[in-house]
């Protein structure tokens, strides 16, 4: 006897019985054949108002009703096209239908994560590429499976991923939080213009973020701190010589970078001036090279204009020095060597501040506010930084001392 099967059915259906704080519902594709039923999250989230269910569509009161409608219609046309394909092998069911929809390889995460990476990666943006990759790999072990669907991640998937990043083994700050999902934004966001979701969930306002609890005060040092290192006798040709160069040439370098520093050639420092691009943000600096900075730089012999200044980079062969991976590595571990260097000369001096390469940047800044009264435009400059705003949350994380003299001033 011959049994003749109706092929799957699609329809959309709005989940009223549990909506979010906004009071927007999640909104499922839902599949049935043979009787059997299996709903397929959207990932898009609406008020009742906003949805007709007889035309199984946006209203067009919505503001994005044509783009979450056309998303719609594309679902529907991929579903259909996974049911043929099953039909063609006597194995269509809607179990199956929503497997495949779900494991869709077009759209998964990861996927797109890892094109971000090499985007990254390859336009030379490397500390951003690192901070990103921090994040996908804490979202992979979250979700603890190969494939994330796009369309999976929803303000409340989010939200269940800002609280395991808030539990052991990560016990994340809200700063740290708010770096990562910002990571993870900037990937939702080439999904929502591969039309992959119709918005980006993050930037919802059902989804919160923990709010920072104030502002985190950077590590710096006075200038008399920084002349006690600066004028500390140090074993000529060891690594912490070399640090405590490394150190205060950053501090006269308007707080250079410690990978900005490696790479700094004999013709970066011709003619009096200091000239190179910052590797963060591509920002040409030109600067005079103050007088503190000369006696250091004369304690290293010039061969050639395209020597390392400094020696940590300088017994890299030709064909090294063309792999931005290996610099990087061994950057970073050079990085590690002088910042344990500047740990031991601050306990020598009994400085009781934490010191790193990075506290010269944030010394220098300090320094150039409280005591030079430099202002903010001029400091951006100095900086490297490409926008004012960017200084300004800077001064505010560095700036306590100065709050600290308006309120005797007042009183």
């Amino acid at each position: 006897m011959f049994y003749y099967h109706m092929p799957a059915t699609f329809k959309y259906y709005l989940r009223t019985d549990q909506p979010n704080s906004n009071g927007e519902c999640s909104l499922y594709l839902r599949i049935t054949h043979n009787r059997k039923m299996k709903y397929h999250n959207t990932g898009i989230k609406l008020h009742p108002s906003d949805w007709n269910s007889k035309r199984d569509e946006v209203r067009s009161g919505h503001r994005q009703a044509d783009k979450i409608n056309d998303t719609l219609d594309q679902l529907k046309e991929r579903a259909n096209q996974i049911r043929r394909e099953l039909a063609m092998q006597l194995k269509e069911n809607a179990d199956a239908i929503k497997r495949i929809l779900e494991s869709s390889s077009s759209d998964d995460f990861f996927s797109l994560a890892d094109e971000y990476l090499a985007d990254l990666k390859s336009n030379g943006h490397y500390h951003t590429q690192r901070q990103s990759k921090v994040a996908i790999d804490k979202l992979k072990r979250f979700h603890n499976k190969k494939h994330l669907p796009v369309n999976l991640i929803d303000e409340a998937f989010l939200q269940r991923f800002v609280k395991f990043m808030q539990q052991p083994p990560y016990n994340n700050k809200a700063s740290t939080i708010h770096k990562n999902i910002g990571a993870i934004s900037a990937i939702l966001d080439n999904a929502t213009q591969l039309n992959m979701l119709p918005y980006n969930p993050t930037k919802n306002e059902g989804f919160k973020l923990p709010k920072k609890n104030g502002t985190t005060t950077k590590a710096k040092l006075t200038f008399e701190q920084i002349k006690q290192i600066e004028n500390m006798q140090l074993k000529p040709g060891s690594n912490c010589w070399n640090a405590r160069n490394a150190f205060i040439l950053a501090f006269y370098f308007c707080g250079i970078r410690f990978g900005d520093l490696c790479m700094l050639r004999w013709e970066n420092v011709s003619s009096g001036r200091l000239r190179y691009t910052m590797s963060k943000t591509d920002t040409d600096i030109d600067v005079k090279i103050p007088e503190g900075a000369k006696r250091f730089l004369e304690l290293y012999d010039m061969k050639s204009d395209t020597d390392f200044i400094l020696p940590f980079l300088s017994d890299m062969s030709k064909e090294d020095q063309k792999d931005g991976g290996y610099i990087r590595k061994r950057i970073a571990s050079n990085n590690t060597i002088v910042n344990g260097c500047l740990k031991d000369i601050a306990d020598q001096l009994e400085i009781s501040e934490s010191v790193s390469m990075h506290v010269a940047r944030h010394s220098f800044a300090q320094y150039a506010v409280d005591e030079k009264k430099v202002p903010a435009y001029h400091l951006m400059i100095l900086l490297g930084h490409s926008n004012i705003k960017t200084t300004m949350q800077y001064l505010k994380t560095i700036n306590v001392s100065a709050a600290d003299k308006t309120l005797d001033a007042i009183f």
